[in-house]
């Protein structure tokens, strides 16, 4: 049966490579689907955790809200229960590159005070430095940033305010994941300076603050006390836990495995319709060849077996 099946094969040798060639492209998408789709899923979590860091929670303005005022940040520092607490400010501004140009899009501006936040230190820093204050007038950028933006290392970048741009110098470049990167291009300015010139009325405001719970702290208490201390100030202030962040994350990850489910099983039923479809046009093709075959003393086991035996050869090949 074996000498059967292989003359069969490579009597009809290009059809067998075919087969196998398509089999393997169809094995080969479902690999490349499970992987991309999980690939993205890590790339997504691992951001995540740079991002929120080891953080509990966190205070920031509604839609619609006034921006937090500083004076807030010390009222949550002189909490007995907060360990540490850091502000931020965010903000997407329309810039221009090296040449002059608008981009298309607006950028994220992160305005971090690296004293005391050390978000700017999680990321892996391609080329440069960090800068080292608040006060500082330089940038960082993540690797999207600056191949939009055409800058490189000591070159100037114009951030733009309500009273008039201001230059500042780029001292770094980091790396981000690259889908995150080139979806979300983020530029890193010293807290300080960044609310100077975008915000100069008020310079001492936040958009967000983050903060860590002491040991043994209750926290359903602690964020239902703060909450109401919030929803006190007549402002659309909330705070959330940084766990249900994480708990929303893998909500919408659920869908991309889903789709990750979805695509395998579609490749794999492609796959199967593939050997399938060859092997039942090779018996059409050999009726009179199988017939003859039955004439001279095969079993009809024997017969089936072949089949069998040629499909499990296409497909392990």
């Amino acid at each position: 049966m074996f000498r059967l099946v292989l003359s069969n094969l490579t009597q009809r040798l290009a059809r067998t490579l075919l087969t196998a060639a398509a089999v393997a492209l169809s094995v080969s998408l479902v690999v490349s689907t499970t992987s991309g789709y999980r690939s993205g899923e890590v790339t997504v979590r691992q951001f995540a955790e740079q991002y929120l860091g080891s953080a509990d929670f966190r205070v920031s303005a509604g839609m619609g809200a006034e921006a937090l005022p500083g004076s807030l940040l010390e009222e949550v520092r002189s909490d007995g229960q907060v360990r540490s607490a850091f502000g931020r400010y965010e903000t997407s501004l329309q810039m221009r590159n090296s040449e002059g140009e608008w981009t298309a899009g607006q950028m994220s501006l992160l305005g971090v005070d690296p004293l005391q936040d050390s978000y700017l230190e999680r990321l892996p820093l391609s080329y440069g430095r960090r800068f080292t204050g608040p006060d500082a007038a330089e940038v960082v950028l993540d690797q999207g940033a600056a191949r939009i933006l055409k800058v490189t290392i000591d070159d100037t970048l114009e951030l733009p305010g309500p009273n008039g741009p201001t230059k500042l110098t780029v001292v770094g470049v980091v790396h981000k994941p690259e889908l995150v990167a080139a979806l979300l291009q983020t530029i890193y300015v010293p807290l300080n300076t960044l609310r100077r010139i975008v915000a100069p009325e008020t310079p001492d405001s936040l958009t967000g603050i983050i903060g860590e719970y002491e040991l043994d702290v209750d926290s359903e208490a602690f964020l239902e006390r703060w909450q109401a201390r919030l929803s006190e100030s007549g402002h659309n202030w909330q705070i959330t836990p940084v766990r249900e962040q994480r708990e929303a994350l893998d909500n919408g990850l659920r869908g991309m495995n889903l789709l990750s489910l979805m695509g395998g099983m579609v490749s794999l039923l492609a796959a199967t319709f593939i050997v399938f479809g060859t092997l039942s046009m090779g018996v059409a093709e050999r009726q009179r060849t199988l017939a003859m075959l039955r004439a001279v003393g095969a079993t009809r086991p024997q017969i089936s077996a072949s089949v069998i035996f040629e499909g499990t050869l296409l497909a392990m090949l």
